[in-house]
């Protein structure tokens, strides 16, 4: 009995463990068939993906098997190098610094469940294609340090769902599009480092969140940006370094971050003070100023910028000072001067200004100095106008429009307070020099004709005809130099000139008392000598001009119809300018000066090379061999100074 109790028992036991087989196999079977499968678009668009972007020299690339025939399991995706999987879908591709190149596959708009697309620091080169319209999931769009190139699409407005979006350091051109405003999420911009242009739509720079805006280093870019905060956006982070842009100066400036620095250094110029400027610029003839540095209205500019302008002092974002006294303003003040709130001194003496005083700049409560003397300007006869000059602490030369006998001398010819500027004293000061040169050639060449020794040459047919041409280019300088007085002194218009001539006049004596031993030299046949320093002084001047030039930075300066007659006169003589050749020796290079200036080497073979051109040369050309006028300034390499100078001053 015991025995079949037990028996029993086994079979029951038997049976059990057998239903419970059967009841597990159904369930592993049901497992199996509900396994998730990779969608195929996005399976195909992985392995185009990897086709595309060089996916064999990935630096990494672990799993990624895109020889499948069929669409893997997604649990198996997700193991793949910089993938990751949800719901069914990629939803991450991350394969940052991974070696990538080629251009970006318009298949992976394929991938609409996508939240983070990070590509950043690769080679990637091409266009960002209207494909991006579909990715309405992304979250955060990594391009950046690549070379993408071509405009932001239109498209990109599309992304309803995206907080940052980098592109930095790539070569993308065009405007960036307005559909950017659409995007309310958006936290963070950075556009910095590529080519882009035009202005900044207001809808960016009010998005509620955004709270980094880095658009540096695009110089086309221009225009205001308009800031505003708001309850989302506590502070800002921006960045508009080597852009043509500016900060609007009316934004709250507790609510950016930084703005003390961003306001002195980006903030526009105010709007009505930008308009009172360029009122007056062109209400007095602003391009018929002696100095308008700077004057330019194309863009809206930043208030530091204006502070360069000439005459204006800035502080703190506004025009304080306005200092135009003697620079040729003609016409009438314009009433938008009035916008000027914040200038506490405005100094207009000596210029050809007439007609009242508008009445608007009587708004100017902060001005502590008017000066209006040596012009046409009266004062209405009106109480607040009365008032308003009453509370300013200096003025000088306000005058009744009632009591006006008669207009005042603008610019007296016979005042001796009007100072020139610097630049056309010393450009004075050397064409000077010129016209002592010329009455000296003409005097020499005239006693030449008439009747002086001839030099003792070989050929006299051949010394008269090279006079012949000496003589046409001598009279071509004579007349430039004519031109160039008559451009100045037109420029001018102030009799006081004529004593800054007196340097001028002491040159000339100087060169009549030396005109003994110039003759001596005509006598001895050294008439080319006389010509070349003539021509010498022409180069002297012509360098000094350059100059000047580019010290007043003034491209309406009268020195560059003066620059202009120069170069004419040295080309009509077949002037020309040479630059030894750098590596040559000096020893036999051709019009080098005699005194090079020494630079210490280790090198043996580099002994006697010319190391720079420290000033180039001048050569006349014509004739059987070229003749130096100014010899060219090198620096050579000695090694370890063992020869000295003289041995090899003697050059071919």
């Amino acid at each position: 009995m015991i025995c079949r109790s037990i028996g029993s028992r086994l079979t029951d036991c038997i049976a059990l463990v057998g239903l419970l087989i059967l009841s597990i196999i159904p369930s592993v079977s049901i497992a199996q068939s509900t396994e998730v499968m990779t969608p195929r678009s996005e399976w195909e668009a992985l392995k185009i993906l990897y086709d595309s972007t060089g996916g064999p020299n990935w630096t990494q690339q672990s799993n990624w098997d895109v020889t499948l025939v069929s669409a893997p399991p997604l649990d198996s995706i997700s193991t793949w190098y910089g993938l990751r999987t949800a719901d069914g879908h990629v939803t991450e591709i991350d394969l940052s610094n991974n070696g990538l190149t080629g251009t970006l596959p318009r298949e992976l708009g394929q991938f609409t469940k996508l939240r983070v697309l990070d590509l950043q620091e690769n080679n990637l080169s091409g266009s960002i294609g209207p494909w991006i319209q579909s990715l309405t999931s992304l979250v955060k769009l990594r391009l950046q340090q690549n070379r993408l190139s071509g405009a932001l699409p239109d498209e990109i407005g599309n992304l309803v769902n995206l907080e940052y979006l980098n592109l930095r350091s790539n070569q993308l051109e065009g405007s960036i599009p307005e559909s950017l405003g659409r995007l309310t999420p958006l936290k963070g911009i950075w556009l910095h480092y590529n080519n882009l242009s035009g202005s900044i739509d207001e809808g960016i720079t009010t998005l509620p969140h955004l709270g980094i805006l880095w658009l540096g280093n695009n110089p086309g870019l221009s225009g205001v940006l308009t800031l505003s905060s708001t309850p989302l956006r506590p502070s800002m982070d921006i960045n508009v370094e080597g852009t043509n842009l500016c900060i609007d100066a009316t934004a709250d400036e507790h609510h950016l971050l930084g703005f003390q620095t961003v306001h002195s250094e980006y903030a526009c110029l105010p709007s009505g003070e930008l308009s009172a400027l360029q009122s007056l610029y062109q209400s007095t003839n602003g391009a018929e100023w002696i100095n308008s540095r700077g004057w330019t209205f194309d863009l809206h500019p930043r208030a530091v910028d204006v502070g360069e302008w000439f005459g204006i002092d800035i502080r703190d974002g506004s025009v304080r000072s306005l200092n135009l006294e003697r620079n040729h303003l003609s016409g009438h003040l314009p009433p938008q001067l009035g916008s000027l709130h914040q200038l506490e001194a405005l100094h207009l003496d000596g210029n050809p200004l007439k007609d009242t005083l508008p009445a608007e700049l009587t708004q100017l409560n902060n001005l502590k100095v008017f000066s209006i003397s040596k012009t046409q300007l009266c004062a209405p006869d009106l109480d607040s106008v009365g008032q308003w000059l009453g509370q300013i602490p200096t003025t000088s030369g306000i005058v009744s429009c009632n009591t006006l006998s008669e207009s005042p001398s603008a610019l007296s010819s016979s005042d001796p307070s009007i100072a020139l500027p610097l630049w056309i004293v010393a450009a004075l000061l050397l064409l000077g020099i010129i016209g002592a040169g010329a009455i000296l050639v003409v005097v020499i060449m005239g006693m030449r004709r008439s009747g002086q020794p001839e030099p003792k040459e070989p050929d006299a047919s051949q010394d008269s005809d090279r006079l012949g041409v000496i003589e046409q280019r001598i009279d071509y300088l004579i007349q430039s130099a004519h031109s160039i007085n008559e451009l100045a002194e037109k420029s001018l218009q102030q009799s006081e000139v004529t004593r800054d001539f007196s340097s001028s006049i002491k040159s000339l004596r100087d060169a009549l008392d030396d005109r003994d031993q110039q003759i001596k030299r005509l006598h001895d046949g050294y008439d080319n000598t006389i010509y070349r320093k003539f021509v010498a002084r022409f180069i002297r001047v012509n360098q000094a001009v350059e100059y000047f030039l580019q010290e007043s930075n003034d491209p309406s300066s009268p020195l560059e119809s003066i620059q202009s007659l120069l170069e004419d006169a040295l080309l009509e003589c077949n002037v020309q300018s040479y630059t030894p050749e750098v590596g040559s020796d000096y020893r036999t290079a051709f019009g080098v000066s005699d005194y090079p200036k020494i630079i210490d080497t280790m090198i043996e073979e580099h002994d006697c090379q010319i190391a720079e051109v420290l000033e180039p040369g001048y050569y006349i050309e014509g004739g059987r061999e070229k003749e130096v006028v100014i010899p060219a300034r090198v620096a050579i390499y000695r090694f370890q100074l063992k020869h000295s100078l003289h041995e090899f001053s003697d050059r071919n």
